[in-house]
């Protein structure tokens, strides 16, 4: 059935998915594919908790303060127990303070977000 000329401008223009066809095609991962994801992530996790470990020797708190910001963003610092300890060791860091704006802020925010006593003077 053919539309006519106002009804054509009345219906939606809808903008395709970037997903596609995804949904209506979509097939389960099989045991093999699933336990290949599963393995590469726990790598991948080993691979973060050994940077994180290298970092916590390291005398560079901007480095360190850098892989804590950015777990944190990413959202999976609740899977490494060591960004606590990292944070831990910042906070009662002596030496910490830092005339550079950039490694205070760093230095702030998380300290702060994680429930340390932190002042903004």
């Amino acid at each position: 059935l053919p539309y006519s000329p106002a009804e054509q401008d009345c219906r939606r223009q809808y903008t395709l998915s970037v997903w596609g066809d995804f949904f209506l095609t979509y097939q389960p991962c099989t045991t093999e594919e699933l336990l290949s994801m599963e393995k590469k992530a726990q790598a991948r996790k080993e691979e973060v908790r050994w940077i994180l470990l290298d970092a916590g020797t390291s005398d560079d708190l901007a480095r360190k303060l850098d892989h804590v910001d950015e777990l944190e963003r990413l959202g999976v610092d609740y899977q490494y127990k060591d960004t606590h300890e990292l944070l831990c060791a910042v906070y009662h860091d002596k030496d910490g303070g830092s005339s550079d704006l950039y490694v205070t802020l760093l230095r702030f925010y998380p300290l702060h977000e994680n429930v340390f006593q932190v002042t903004w003077h």
